[in-house]
């Protein structure tokens, strides 16, 4: 059956790192200030919709040493019982509404961030894109049937390095102890968006172009 979040065309690709690449900064801040199981509640909760593998393995790992009944929340069947997996629950309502619309709705937003502030709900969207961006590109690298044959080859040769980075990281993670010391969850959230801007950037630098000469 065909993935509806894996990238099917190059304009889809470069425009989507375009979005990501403006999200980085906010993304970072997602470290700084939200805590360890609001970040992965945002990242699985989106999971538990897109469904990629590489995400899977690694943000059940962090929500896992975060406290967060990782699993379950990564394997909600909707958004009810996404609810009922975190504490916290606005988060996970933007998180829901945005892996299912495939986008960033303002309404949406205004209400997260009338519930948690602006600066977290920045943080929030930011993190939303991240985990957008890392679905698409696992799904399309495992898709055989939902993206063209060029573009899937296209983008697993360019992250083969990153994603096999991630199975090592998330491997790494199996040993560590469920509701581990906060420093270690915020570590790896502030390295993973500057390890993935080496690859994001490139390609968010050429939807920018697109954007400017009118093609994306």
């Amino acid at each position: 059956m065909p993935n509806p979040y894996s990238y099917v065309s190059l304009t889809q690709v470069l425009n989507d790192h375009y979005k990501v690449m403006k999200s980085l900064p906010a993304i970072m801040n997602g470290a700084l200030v939200l805590s360890p199981s609001e970040v992965e509640t945002v990242h699985l909760t989106i999971n538990s919709v897109m469904q990629c593998p590489f995400c899977t393995g690694l943000h059940c790992e962090l929500g896992r040493m975060s406290g967060l009944d990782s699993y379950s929340l990564n394997s909600s069947l909707n958004l009810e019982s996404a609810l009922a997996n975190t504490p916290h629950p606005s988060i996970a309502l933007y998180s829901h509404n945005f892996a299912t619309r495939g986008r960033h709705d303002p309404k949406d937003y205004r209400d997260l961030a009338s519930s948690i502030g602006s600066s977290l709900a920045s943080a929030v969207s930011g993190l939303s894109w991240f985990l957008r961006w890392g679905a698409f590109g696992g799904n399309t690298i495992l898709s055989l049937s939902s993206s063209p044959a060029p573009l899937a080859a296209a983008v697993g040769l360019y992250y083969a390095p990153l994603y096999a980075v991630i199975k090592a990281v998330s491997k790494c993670m199996e040993a560590m102890p469920t509701g581990g010391p906060e420093v270690v969850g915020r570590a790896v959230g502030l390295t993973l968006p500057v390890v993935a801007g080496v690859w994001i950037v490139p390609l968010g630098v050429l939807g920018g172009l697109g954007k400017v000469i009118g093609v994306i």
